[in-house]
Parts: C-alpha cells; sequence; structure tokens
C-alpha cells in the first residue's frame, strides 16, 4: 500500500510541475484549460512523430560498422539537455581509448565529422537509435538486418 501511495505523491509532483511549463501553452485549442493528461498525449505524439521524420532525415548517413560503433560507444541516458556534447564525448572518448573504430572497421574521424554536423535533435535521435539498439539487442548479438532498419542504413 505504501508503495502505490509514494508512486501516486511522485506522479502528481511530476504533472504539477509539468503543468508550469510555457511549451504546454502553444498546443492547440482542443486541450482546454489545464487538462495536463491532453497535453501530454499530444506531447508525446508529437515527439514521437518529429522523432521518425528525423530518422528518415538521418537515413543513409551511417553505415553498418558506423553504427555498431555508435551503440558500443554511447552509454549515456536519453534525458539531457546536452544530447549532442554527450554522444560526440562518448564515442570520441570511445575511439581514443578503446579504439572501437579499429574494433568495427570505420574511419574514427569520418563518424566524428558526421556526428558534429548533426543538430542537437539529430544527436537526440542517434541516441533514441542507440537505445532501440539495445532493446533489440537484450544481450544477444543484433542481426545486420536489425540494425540497418535501426539507423535507417540502405
Amino acid at each position: 500500500m505504501n508503495e502505490s501511495k509514494i508512486i501516486n505523491e511522485n506522479n502528481s509532483s511530476t504533472l504539477s510541475r509539468l503543468q508550469n511549463l510555457p511549451g504546454l501553452n502553444i498546443l492547440p485549442s482542443d486541450c482546454y484549460g489545464d487538462d495536463i493528461d491532453c497535453k501530454l498525449e499530444m506531447l508525446a505524439f508529437a515527439f514521437n512523430d518529429i522523432y521518425l521524420r528525423t530518422k528518415k532525415e538521418l537515413k543513409g548517413i551511417f553505415s553498418l560498422n558506423e553504427a555498431m560503433g555508435i551503440s558500443q560507444s554511447y552509454c549515456g541516458t536519453l534525458i539531457s539537455q546536452c544530447n549532442k556534447d554527450s554522444l560526440l564525448t562518448n564515442v570520441k572518448s570511445s575511439i581514443y581509448y578503446d579504439e572501437i573504430d579499429k574494433l568495427f572497421s570505420f574511419d574514427g574521424a569520418i563518424l566524428m565529422d558526421k556526428l558534429t554536423r548533426l543538430t542537437e535533435f539529430q544527436c537526440l535521435t542517434v541516441i533514441g537509435m542507440v537505445n532501440e539498439f539495445r532493446m533489440a539487442s537484450n544481450g544477444i548479438m543484433v542481426p545486420n538486418e536489425v540494425v540497418n532498419k535501426i539507423f535507417m542504413i540502405e
């Protein structure tokens, strides 16, 4: 019983913090007043749509080996205010210290250049693809076809 009380208190606390976000006020008028659930649902659908569209923008940018290297390198979380810096730092460190570029046979400088040219949201999308990769792996090797699909490799 105490566990459900804690969960409900945490949800209430989160919802009260979210209600004050100025970005929620830009949502269309079909979310009247303070209907936070409606607004959060719309934001979740919008984020998912933007994520999928951004994945399409990234189609063909990475090779299979680069995608494997990025997936092996990144060890952060999806929620960050500096996704690009986080992604670049993780991959650069992995190239320098772990020689991930040699392990997966790709040019580390070229990959870093590709990542540097991405926008902040495109980097967040790459991090999302890494998380998709990890969910697909479940501790086992991921087939190339799955990696190709996740990273939009042609």
